[in-house]
Order: structure tokens, then sequence, then C-alpha cells
């Protein structure tokens, strides 16, 4: 009996021996693997940035090509507005007076225009002239400059015409005395065969001389005056006829600088129409206003100058941020991480993945010069966005310049190199030494 109990114990004993020795060989397996797992186990370093939400469409600033003084603001600053919709409207008065003046003279250009290619000459103009379909101050000025001209033609040739009546009476009288001298000549001869003979005394035949002589005079001058006068007649014609071809030359002047004029007349009214189209300044898009800078009326707006800045709801969202100094060498293009906003509620909140798309080259400084770090931008991945609005719904707003942060994965390595390596590296240096 003792020895059957002492057998018992002793199968015991070594039934407990043998688990032990199985549970320190599992316990050992695990241990090994657990090592090995660890030594060659993927770590990686991780950089945690801050930074802010952009949109991928940046703001727009609105400008006016030729600017003005405002007559009406409709807006004010933050104020959502539609596209098309009225911000401001120039006061546009001046330029309406300008083009209306513009318009009024270009219609008169056109008219004289009109009104010289129908011309065909002085007989029946005026008839012509009231058939056409004209403006009455272009119709009275042409009427006027045709009247002018022609009555002062016509002075000219009725001046011509009497000079020449002057004329012809003096060659009459010329003729008739041309008479008279050949019948004093006559009585001269006479006189002189009386004489001969003593029958008439020698001063009356002397006095008929010089009544020949005298009236020979008188035809001489009266023949220099009918040439004089015939001279004047025919100068008078001619300035007549200048009278008449300058006319036709003024209206061909005229006709060309109308012709010139137009063109630089209506690419003014083009000028002046585009102003006015512009008179009501719209939005040309959908958004918010985020600065006004001429908020009042009666100021000015100069040419080209920003009106107001237009920021957009934000799309397809990026994360602008700063990488620290002491990081940027294991920051690089393409690298990825995770985006955190830490104002939404961080429990069963979807991972959002953001890759670097951008990365500065040189660093930012403040004003003593010193770097405080490299400008970059990530991009969030699309499909982990729309995840998270269909995880938040409503309670996802994003917005610009919302503090987000940014966990980039660094310098990957593993546990033996991180650790064992330089282990191993010193005891191999001293062992060399």
């Amino acid at each position: 009996m003792r020895k059957q109990v002492e057998n018992d114990e002793t199968h015991t004993f070594d039934a407990t021996l043998k688990s032990l020795h199985k549970s320190f060989f599992g316990v050992s397996i695990g241990f090994v693997a657990l090592v090995f797992w660890a030594i060659f186990a993927p770590l990686a370093t991780t950089i945690h940035v801050s930074g802010t939400l952009v949109s991928s469409v940046p703001s727009y600033d609105i400008q006016h090509p030729y600017g003005g003084r405002i007559k009406a603001v409709f807006v004010q600053s933050h104020d959502a507005v539609e596209k098309g919709g009225a911000l401001l409207e120039l006061d546009m008065s001046k330029q309406q007076a300008l083009y209306a003046q513009t318009q009024k003279l270009v219609s008169v250009y056109q008219d004289e225009i009109q009104l010289i290619d129908a011309w065909n000459g002085f007989t029946g103009a005026l008839k012509i002239v009231q058939g056409l379909d004209v403006g009455p101050s272009a119709k009275n000025w042409f009427v006027k400059l045709l009247e002018t001209a022609d009555l002062e033609a016509q002075s000219l040739d009725e001046n011509a015409s009497s000079m020449r009546m002057q004329a012809a009476q003096k060659q009459e009288v010329m003729r008739l005395r041309s008479k008279q001298v050949s019948s004093m000549n006559a009585r001269y001869a006479t006189y002189k065969n009386l004489q001969g003979n003593g029958f008439a005394s020698k001063s009356d035949a002397d006095r008929l001389f010089e009544a020949v002589l005298s009236l020979r005079g008188d035809i001489a001058a009266e023949k220099t005056a009918v040439i004089a006068l015939e001279i004047q007649a025919r100068e008078m014609r001619l300035k007549a006829i200048l009278r008449r071809e300058n006319f036709v030359k003024n209206l061909a002047d005229i006709r060309s600088k109308n012709e010139k004029k137009l063109p630089e007349l209506r690419k003014q009214m083009i000028n002046l129409m585009d102003e006015l189209n512009q008179k009501i300044i719209r939005s040309p898009i959908n958004g918010v206003i985020a600065t006004l800078h001429f908020n009042t009326s009666d100021m000015v707006v100069g040419r080209g100058a920003t009106i107001a800045t237009l920021a957009q709801s934000i799309s397809k969202p990026k994360v602008s941020m700063i990488i620290p100094t002491q990081s940027i060498d294991q920051v690089r293009l393409g690298m990825s991480g995770i985006l955190t906003l830490p104002s939404l509620p961080q429990r069963n909140l979807p991972a959002v993945k953001v890759v670097l798309e951008n990365l500065s080259p040189v660093a930012s400084k403040d004003s003593e010069g010193a770097p405080t770090g490299f400008e970059a931008t990530a991009v969030i991945d699309v499909d982990d966005l729309h995840v998270l609005t269909a995880a938040l719904g409503d309670e996802l707003r994003l917005s610009h310049d919302m503090p987000v942060s940014v966990a980039l994965t660094g310098r990957k390595t593993t546990f033996a190199s991180y650790l064992i390596a330089p282990f191993f590296k010193v005891f191999q240096h001293a062992l060399q030494d």
C-alpha cells in the first residue's frame, strides 16, 4: 500500500515536471519569435505638423477697367452673393452725355457725306437737297454753304458782265469818235487847201488840228480803259470759276475729313458703350465678400483698382503647412500622412489620408532672418474626404483657414537598425581599439 502511494506521487511529479517543460519550451519559442519580430519589425518616425485648410480655387479680386465715382453700394462685407448679382453702381452721367454728343456728331458727319455724294452741280441742287432724308442741322449747313458759294460766284459773274458791258460801251464811243476823227481829218485837209489859196487862216487850221489830236488822245484813253475792263472782266470770270471749283474741292475735303473722323468717333462710341454697360459692377462668381474696399457712395474707384475680394466655397480643400526645419531632412514630395481635424469629434472619425504635393526649397524667415520652416502643401485624398463627409454629415463644415494637424510618416527603419545595430557598431569599434 505504501509502495503504491510512492509510485503515484512519483508519477504525479513527473507529469507536472513534463508539463512545466512543455510550458517553458512554448514560452521560450514565443519569446524568441517576439525577439525576431521586434528585431525586424518596421518602425517609422512621425512628423507632426500644424496647418490650415485652403481651397484649390483661389479667391477672386473684382477690378474695374475704367473706374469712376460710386453712385450706389448694394452689398456689405461678408455678404453672400450670386453670380451676376449687383455689387456697386458707378455714376456714368458724363459718359452718357459724351456718348449722346458723339452719336449726334457721327449722325451729322454721315448726313454731310450723304449730301455731298448727292450733289451734282449748282443747278437744281436745292431741290435735290430738300428731298434727302438727313437731319435739319446738316441740311441747313449744306444749303447755307451752297447758297454762299453760288451767290459769290454769281456776283463775280455779274461783275464780269458789267465790265464787259462797260467795255462794249466804251468801244462804241471809240467807234463814234474814230468817225469824228476821220471827219475832222477831212476838214483839216480842206482847211489846208483853203489856206494855200488864201481863203482860210492858219489859226483855224491849227485849232482844228489840235482838236483832232485831243480827240485821238481821248480815243487812246478809251482804248486803254476798254482793255482794262476786258482784263478785269476775264479776272472776274476766272474768280467765279475758281469759286465754284473751290466749293467742289471744299466739299471733297469735308468728305475726306469726315471719313477719317468717323472711325475714331465710332471707336469712341464703342468704348463709351462698353463703359456704360459696366456701370453696374456684378459678381462674376458665387461666393462671399471677404473684403469690400469701397463701401460708400461718392467714393472714387481708380482705373483697374480692386473693388472687392470674393471668397468661394471651399472646393477640393488642401492643407497649407510649415515643415519644421529640424524635420526637413525626412520630408519629401509624395510622402503621405494622416489628417486630423481638432475641431471635430475624434471618436469614430475615419482616417483621412493626405499626400505632400508641394514643398518650398527655401525656408521662410522671420523679421530677424532666422528660418522658421518650409512651406508645403498637401492634397487630401478625395475618397477619404467622401467617407468623412458621409460619416459626419451636417457636422462637417470645412472652411478657409480652418486649423488642422497632419502626422506625416517620416524615416522608416527597423528595431534592429534603430537599437541593436548601433550596439554592435560600438562593440565592433571597441574590439578594433
